[in-house]
């Protein structure tokens, strides 16, 4: 029996949440039934490229730098054309409208999956995806929100995270006053995860001695400001920016408390992470996160830019070790039974064997 032939498509493979997502669905469905293809766009980003080569997954670059362009679009068309795929997967708005473009031309069931909210989205996306989305053989949303914003269209399959990297740190060592409380934040560094904002928060923090705030995510163009920021804040000795990488485990595995302060959000593999390793969480309301954090329970939520609250929440766990061993159990406990891997794929590999029943 032939296998199926699978396309996963999206813009770039770099070190953020989708792509984890596309990652972790190629790395578990079964690969005696599925032959797997991944596409992307954007040559520089490729940190999780060597990953999927070493499945044994072709990985195609579809563009030199030029983006959405012809010479991309001719590669895209010969790749259609030469793998002739049952089920295209497309992630993220800027693919999802390219391929329903050539679906007309080819037989392959197109499912598309959203990731983030439309209003994160500039005007000319929101319209190009609300025109073309029809074309989506079946459509998806990472949460109750992002599917929400899409004009609940389509079903709801929640992220899911691989629970086995993330094991819950045993107490960690409380001799002496030495003792240091570190939060981290991971996300990118721009201005959608609003970094500014918890800059400010840390700022007003009534007690910082023996706090640290770790970034971690790419760059971007924010760094520059952000690191001039927390030095007229004088947070220079407090706030260490890591920039990305790889070992994100690790890192979180080191931690004491995760914070997220973003104005967008789908529904952040970094917080379903970060639950997994038993880390409470203070976190903006935004997006499917409070689908994930329960507040008072698993961590806090916090209103969208709320300074003064965020600030009072990190202090309040900051200072409170008994409460954070007991959040992050509850987390952990969360993540168990609504986000993990296996459940993702398989609704997904249900999804799959419908469409290719039609």
């Amino acid at each position: 029996m032939s296998k199926v032939r699978v396309l996963q498509i999206i813009k770039g493979l770099g070190l953020g949440g989708a792509e984890r997502v596309v990652c972790d669905i190629v790395r578990t469905l079964d690969h005696s039934r599925y032959e797997l293809t991944v596409a992307y766009l954007l040559p520089h980003k490729n940190a999780l490229v060597a990953e999927l080569e070493a499945l044994g997954v072709e990985v195609v670059c579809l563009s030199e730098g030029d983006g959405m362009g012809v010479a991309s679009s001719l590669r895209l068309w010969r790749l259609l054309s030469s793998k002739q795929f049952d089920l295209v997967h497309a992630h993220l708005p800027s693919t999802g409208i390219w391929l329903r473009l050539f679906r007309p031309f080819f037989s392959f069931r197109l499912l598309y999956t959203e990731h983030n909210l439309w209003s994160s989205y500039g005007l000319l996306i929101r319209w190009l995806n609300r025109l073309t989305y029809p074309l989506n053989s079946v459509s998806m949303s990472c949460s109750v929100q992002v599917w929400r914003s899409a004009g609940e269209r389509g079903i709801v399959i929640r992220n899911g995270i691989d629970l086995d990297r993330f094991q819950v740190s045993p107490a960690k060592d409380m001799a002496g006053n030495a003792r240091i409380c570190v939060a981290i934040c991971v996300a990118n560094l721009n201005p959608k995860k609003n970094h500014a904002m918890l800059l400010e928060a840390v700022a007003t923090m009534p007690l910082r001695e023996g706090f640290r705030l770790l970034l971690v995510g790419q760059d971007g163009h924010c760094r520059e400001a952000l690191e001039g920021q927390a030095a007229a804040l004088g947070l220079s000795d407090i706030v260490i920016f890591h920039g990305p990488s790889a070992d994100v485990v690790g890192l979180i595995a080191g931690a004491d408390i995760f914070v997220l302060s973003s104005q967008f959000e789908g529904l952040p593999i970094s917080l379903l992470e970060a639950m997994a390793a038993g880390l409470p969480a203070v976190c903006t309301n935004v997006g499917g996160i409070s689908e994930a954090l329960i507040d008072g329970e698993t961590g806090y939520l916090v209103a969208k830019s709320d300074t003064e609250r965020f600030s009072l929440r990190l202090s309040e766990l900051v200072d409170n070790e008994s409460k954070r061993r007991d959040f992050g159990a509850a987390a952990r406990k969360r993540a168990e039974l609504n986000f993990g891997l296996e459940k993702m794929v398989a609704s997904l590999d249900a999804i799959y064997c419908k469409q290719l029943a039609q």
